[in-house]
């Protein structure tokens, strides 16, 4: 997580891909899809038929993870008042747009030694900015600059 831009008008953060998630999604879909393929002439036998739809399930879950592994890409843009949260991946955008009004708190949540940055909605829900959690040494003072920034634009009290 990193800020792009920070101008009075728009702050821009950008949570980029995980190539090691891409990399375990990679290895699941082989894997799998070896096994699978190994089994198809063997189907005779319970272990068998077993081991093929394993291999399966490992080359969709594979699949899976490689899809879902996104970019995301938060702007917090001041003339408009609004936050927009914008996930693409393979195949997949997703957009959040959340006013300003709305925002209530900057959270930093701690989850055993990784961090991420949430925000706190007004009807007490939350909303994280990264979808999975990661070492980020520097979670807190991004966090800090955000809030800065919302307070600048009169948005946190």
């Amino acid at each position: 997580m990193r800020i792009t831009e920070d101008t009075p008008a728009r702050l821009i953060l950008k949570i980029n891909r995980r190539v090691i998630v891409d990399l375990a999604g990679g290895v699941f879909f082989c894997l799998g899809l070896g096994l699978a393929i190994g089994l198809v002439p063997n189907l005779w036998g319970l272990a068998e038929t077993l081991g093929f739809f394993l291999g399966v399930g490992f080359a969709v879950c594979g699949l899976f993870v490689v899809f879902a592994n996104g970019t995301v890409t938060v702007t917090f843009y001041g003339p408009d008042r609004v936050m927009t949260r914008r996930s693409t991946g393979i195949k997949r955008t997703e957009q959040i747009d959340i006013a300003f009004d709305e925002i209530r708190a900057v959270l930093v949540r701690s989850q055993e030694d990784e961090d991420t940055i949430d925000i706190e909605l007004s009807d007490g829900s939350t909303l994280p900015l990264e979808k999975v959690t990661t070492e980020n040494a520097d979670v807190a003072e991004i966090a800090g600059r955000i809030r800065a920034w919302l307070h600048a634009q009169g948005a946190l009290s």
